[in-house]
Protein backbone atom coordinates (compact mmCIF):
# COMPACT_ATOMS: atom_id res chain seq x y z
CA UNK A 1 0.00 0.00 0.00
CA UNK A 2 1.33 3.43 -1.43
CA UNK A 3 0.82 6.08 1.48
CA UNK A 4 0.83 9.37 0.81
CA UNK A 5 -0.64 13.27 2.28
CA UNK A 6 -1.85 16.45 1.52
CA UNK A 7 -0.01 19.40 3.69
CA UNK A 8 -3.45 20.53 4.81
CA UNK A 9 -1.54 19.09 8.10
CA UNK A 10 0.99 21.41 8.45
CA UNK A 11 -0.06 24.70 6.39
CA UNK A 12 2.53 26.24 8.52
CA UNK A 13 6.03 24.26 7.80
CA UNK A 14 8.39 25.24 5.12
CA UNK A 15 9.18 23.19 2.17
CA UNK A 16 12.15 21.89 3.89
CA UNK A 17 9.88 20.89 7.01
CA UNK A 18 7.33 18.82 4.71
CA UNK A 19 10.25 17.11 3.48
CA UNK A 20 11.32 16.36 6.40
CA UNK A 21 8.24 15.37 8.01
CA UNK A 22 7.86 13.15 4.93
CA UNK A 23 10.98 11.35 5.03
CA UNK A 24 10.41 10.79 8.69
CA UNK A 25 7.50 9.24 8.76
CA UNK A 26 8.51 7.07 5.80
CA UNK A 27 5.62 8.29 3.93
CA UNK A 28 5.81 7.44 -0.50
CA UNK A 29 4.46 10.62 -1.62
CA UNK A 30 3.17 14.12 -0.83
CA UNK A 31 0.40 16.63 -2.27
CA UNK A 32 1.03 19.82 -1.98
CA UNK A 33 -1.91 21.99 -0.80
CA UNK A 34 -1.09 25.30 -2.78
CA UNK A 35 -4.05 28.32 -2.91
CA UNK A 36 -3.69 31.60 -4.42
CA UNK A 37 -1.76 33.51 -1.86
CA UNK A 38 0.85 30.99 -1.56
CA UNK A 39 1.33 30.49 -5.64
CA UNK A 40 2.10 33.84 -5.10
CA UNK A 41 5.16 33.16 -2.74
CA UNK A 42 6.93 30.83 -4.64
CA UNK A 43 9.15 32.49 -6.65
CA UNK A 44 10.99 30.00 -7.84
CA UNK A 45 9.42 26.66 -8.66
CA UNK A 46 12.73 25.26 -10.04
CA UNK A 47 14.44 25.19 -6.91
CA UNK A 48 11.42 23.71 -5.23
CA UNK A 49 11.62 21.18 -7.84
CA UNK A 50 15.44 20.78 -7.09
CA UNK A 51 14.74 20.69 -3.39
CA UNK A 52 11.82 17.98 -3.42
CA UNK A 53 14.46 15.50 -5.80
CA UNK A 54 17.28 15.77 -3.25
CA UNK A 55 14.88 14.53 -0.73
CA UNK A 56 14.19 11.74 -3.06
CA UNK A 57 10.19 12.35 -1.87
CA UNK A 58 7.95 12.14 -4.77
CA UNK A 59 5.57 14.96 -5.19
CA UNK A 60 2.18 13.30 -6.41
CA UNK A 61 0.05 16.59 -7.31
CA UNK A 62 -0.63 19.87 -6.54
CA UNK A 63 -3.54 20.57 -4.79
CA UNK A 64 -4.95 23.78 -6.22
CA UNK A 65 -7.19 25.81 -5.65
CA UNK A 66 -8.90 25.80 -8.73
CA UNK A 67 -12.29 25.72 -8.39
CA UNK A 68 -14.53 25.73 -12.07
CA UNK A 69 -17.88 27.05 -11.71
CA UNK A 70 -18.82 28.19 -15.07
CA UNK A 71 -17.00 28.51 -18.57
CA UNK A 72 -14.38 30.93 -16.81
CA UNK A 73 -10.51 29.68 -16.12
CA UNK A 74 -9.12 31.23 -13.47
CA UNK A 75 -6.15 33.13 -14.78
CA UNK A 76 -3.68 31.39 -12.87
CA UNK A 77 -4.59 27.84 -14.29
CA UNK A 78 -1.27 28.17 -15.81
CA UNK A 79 0.74 28.79 -12.58
CA UNK A 80 -0.57 26.06 -11.25
CA UNK A 81 0.28 23.42 -13.96
CA UNK A 82 4.05 25.09 -13.92
CA UNK A 83 4.62 24.47 -10.24
CA UNK A 84 3.28 21.15 -10.95
CA UNK A 85 6.11 20.56 -13.58
CA UNK A 86 8.86 21.84 -12.07
CA UNK A 87 8.51 19.82 -9.13
CA UNK A 88 8.22 16.82 -10.70
CA UNK A 89 4.40 16.63 -9.66
CA UNK A 90 2.19 13.87 -11.83
CA UNK A 91 -1.44 16.16 -11.12
CA UNK A 92 -3.07 19.34 -10.85
CA UNK A 93 -5.87 18.75 -8.60
CA UNK A 94 -8.67 20.90 -8.92
CA UNK A 95 -12.42 20.93 -7.78
CA UNK A 96 -15.92 21.83 -9.90
CA UNK A 97 -19.22 22.88 -9.31
CA UNK A 98 -21.22 24.31 -6.47
CA UNK A 99 -21.55 22.68 -2.76
CA UNK A 100 -25.73 21.64 -2.57
CA UNK A 101 -27.29 22.18 0.71
CA UNK A 102 -28.65 18.69 0.80
CA UNK A 103 -28.81 15.60 -1.29
CA UNK A 104 -32.17 16.40 -3.45
CA UNK A 105 -30.57 18.96 -5.44
CA UNK A 106 -27.26 18.19 -6.64
CA UNK A 107 -27.07 18.53 -10.16
CA UNK A 108 -27.25 22.64 -10.40
CA UNK A 109 -24.40 23.42 -13.21
CA UNK A 110 -24.10 23.81 -16.26
CA UNK A 111 -22.19 21.03 -17.37
CA UNK A 112 -20.89 22.13 -20.57
CA UNK A 113 -19.91 24.92 -19.38
CA UNK A 114 -17.38 23.10 -17.07
CA UNK A 115 -16.87 21.01 -19.07
CA UNK A 116 -15.60 23.62 -21.84
CA UNK A 117 -13.09 24.97 -18.98
CA UNK A 118 -11.45 22.16 -17.25
CA UNK A 119 -10.99 20.90 -21.50
CA UNK A 120 -8.87 24.29 -21.54
CA UNK A 121 -6.99 23.03 -18.10
CA UNK A 122 -6.24 19.84 -19.56
CA UNK A 123 -4.75 20.78 -22.83
CA UNK A 124 -2.48 23.17 -20.68
CA UNK A 125 -1.53 20.14 -19.02
CA UNK A 126 -0.94 18.15 -21.09
CA UNK A 127 1.26 20.22 -23.01
CA UNK A 128 3.14 20.10 -20.13
CA UNK A 129 2.93 16.04 -19.67
CA UNK A 130 0.68 16.38 -16.38
CA UNK A 131 -2.87 15.20 -15.81
CA UNK A 132 -5.57 16.92 -14.27
CA UNK A 133 -6.92 15.62 -11.08
CA UNK A 134 -11.07 16.15 -10.63
CA UNK A 135 -11.99 15.80 -6.71
CA UNK A 136 -15.01 13.90 -6.18
CA UNK A 137 -16.30 17.16 -3.92
CA UNK A 138 -19.45 19.27 -4.08
CA UNK A 139 -21.94 18.05 -6.87
CA UNK A 140 -19.44 15.93 -8.36
CA UNK A 141 -18.93 13.95 -5.06
CA UNK A 142 -19.90 10.56 -6.39
CA UNK A 143 -18.05 8.61 -9.23
CA UNK A 144 -21.30 8.59 -10.90
CA UNK A 145 -21.80 12.43 -11.60
CA UNK A 146 -17.71 13.46 -11.67
CA UNK A 147 -17.96 10.89 -14.36
CA UNK A 148 -20.06 12.40 -16.27
CA UNK A 149 -18.15 15.62 -16.89
CA UNK A 150 -15.08 13.89 -17.42
CA UNK A 151 -17.11 12.04 -20.22
CA UNK A 152 -18.19 15.58 -21.17
CA UNK A 153 -14.84 16.96 -21.14
CA UNK A 154 -13.37 13.78 -23.57
CA UNK A 155 -9.69 14.56 -22.42
CA UNK A 156 -8.04 11.07 -21.65
CA UNK A 157 -5.75 13.12 -18.94
CA UNK A 158 -8.41 14.35 -17.20
CA UNK A 159 -7.97 11.83 -14.04
CA UNK A 160 -10.37 11.14 -11.01
CA UNK A 161 -9.36 11.61 -7.45
CA UNK A 162 -11.77 9.65 -5.31
CA UNK A 163 -12.32 11.23 -1.59
CA UNK A 164 -14.29 8.29 -0.61
CA UNK A 165 -15.94 10.04 2.13
CA UNK A 166 -17.56 12.42 -0.06
CA UNK A 167 -19.17 9.66 -2.06
CA UNK A 168 -20.08 7.99 0.97
CA UNK A 169 -21.99 11.24 1.93
CA UNK A 170 -24.13 11.63 -1.27
CA UNK A 171 -25.00 8.29 -0.36
CA UNK A 172 -22.80 6.28 -3.13
CA UNK A 173 -21.61 2.75 -2.30
CA UNK A 174 -18.04 1.73 -2.64
CA UNK A 175 -18.61 -0.36 -5.28
CA UNK A 176 -20.93 1.39 -7.44
CA UNK A 177 -18.10 4.69 -6.98
CA UNK A 178 -15.35 2.43 -8.32
CA UNK A 179 -17.49 0.87 -10.90
CA UNK A 180 -18.23 4.74 -12.60
CA UNK A 181 -15.09 5.99 -12.14
CA UNK A 182 -13.13 2.61 -14.11
CA UNK A 183 -10.06 3.59 -14.95
CA UNK A 184 -9.95 6.81 -14.71
CA UNK A 185 -9.67 6.40 -10.83
CA UNK A 186 -5.56 8.30 -10.06
CA UNK A 187 -5.90 8.92 -6.37
CA UNK A 188 -7.60 7.85 -2.80
CA UNK A 189 -8.33 10.46 -0.18
CA UNK A 190 -8.55 8.69 3.21
CA UNK A 191 -10.15 10.00 6.53
CA UNK A 192 -12.24 9.01 9.07
CA UNK A 193 -15.92 10.39 10.40
CA UNK A 194 -18.93 9.79 12.49
CA UNK A 195 -22.23 9.28 11.05
CA UNK A 196 -23.98 12.36 10.61
CA UNK A 197 -25.98 13.92 13.09
CA UNK A 198 -29.57 15.50 13.19
CA UNK A 199 -30.97 15.12 8.99
CA UNK A 200 -27.32 16.93 7.94
CA UNK A 201 -25.25 14.72 5.31
CA UNK A 202 -21.87 15.89 6.01
CA UNK A 203 -20.47 12.98 8.67
CA UNK A 204 -18.24 14.82 11.17
CA UNK A 205 -14.26 13.89 11.31
CA UNK A 206 -12.97 12.33 13.47
CA UNK A 207 -9.84 10.50 14.71
CA UNK A 208 -8.24 7.60 12.33
CA UNK A 209 -10.21 4.78 13.67
CA UNK A 210 -12.75 5.75 15.73
CA UNK A 211 -15.22 6.43 13.19
CA UNK A 212 -17.41 4.88 10.25
CA UNK A 213 -15.34 4.70 7.57
CA UNK A 214 -14.80 1.66 5.71
CA UNK A 215 -10.70 1.16 5.66
CA UNK A 216 -11.14 -2.37 5.46
CA UNK A 217 -13.66 -2.70 3.14
CA UNK A 218 -12.24 0.12 0.43
CA UNK A 219 -8.80 -1.61 0.79
CA UNK A 220 -10.22 -5.40 -0.15
CA UNK A 221 -12.22 -3.62 -3.29
CA UNK A 222 -9.41 -1.61 -4.46
CA UNK A 223 -7.20 -4.60 -4.43
CA UNK A 224 -9.78 -6.29 -6.15
CA UNK A 225 -9.51 -3.82 -8.95
CA UNK A 226 -5.52 -3.97 -8.77
CA UNK A 227 -5.51 -0.37 -7.78
CA UNK A 228 -1.78 0.97 -7.90
CA UNK A 229 -1.85 4.52 -6.44
CA UNK A 230 -1.72 6.00 -3.18
CA UNK A 231 -3.56 5.83 -0.17
CA UNK A 232 -3.51 9.63 0.59
CA UNK A 233 -4.48 11.39 4.25
CA UNK A 234 -6.25 14.54 3.62
CA UNK A 235 -6.40 15.81 7.51
CA UNK A 236 -8.67 18.71 7.14
CA UNK A 237 -8.12 20.50 9.92
CA UNK A 238 -7.76 23.93 9.13
CA UNK A 239 -11.84 24.20 8.45
CA UNK A 240 -12.82 21.72 10.49
CA UNK A 241 -12.61 21.87 14.36
CA UNK A 242 -13.51 18.86 15.36
CA UNK A 243 -10.28 17.35 14.15
CA UNK A 244 -7.93 20.57 15.07
CA UNK A 245 -6.85 19.83 18.50
CA UNK A 246 -6.28 15.90 17.80
CA UNK A 247 -2.95 16.36 17.11
CA UNK A 248 -0.53 19.17 17.37
CA UNK A 249 2.52 17.71 15.84
CA UNK A 250 1.80 16.14 12.17
CA UNK A 251 4.96 13.45 12.69
CA UNK A 252 2.23 12.05 15.61
CA UNK A 253 -0.39 12.26 13.18
CA UNK A 254 1.00 10.39 10.78
CA UNK A 255 2.84 8.02 12.48
CA UNK A 256 -0.76 7.02 13.88
CA UNK A 257 -1.53 6.84 10.23
CA UNK A 258 0.68 4.61 8.75
CA UNK A 259 -0.66 1.80 11.83
CA UNK A 260 -4.06 3.15 10.87
CA UNK A 261 -3.24 1.64 7.52
CA UNK A 262 -0.99 -1.33 8.73
CA UNK A 263 -4.19 -2.42 10.73
CA UNK A 264 -6.36 -3.61 7.48
CA UNK A 265 -2.95 -4.71 5.66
Amino acid sequence: MKTAFSTLCCLDYSLDDILELAVTCKMDAIELRVDDRMLEEIKDAADWGARVREAGVKVCDIASSIFILDGNLTDKAQAYVDLARDVGADAVRIFAGRMPTGLDNVEICNLDDIASALRKLCQMAKDAGLQVWLETHSEFSTGKRSSQLADAVGMPNLKILWDVLHSIEFGESLDDSISAIGERLAHVHIKDARLPDNDSFVYPLCDLGEGVFPIGELKEKLDGVSYDGYYSLEWESPWCPEIRDIYTDPHVLLNRYNEYLLEVE
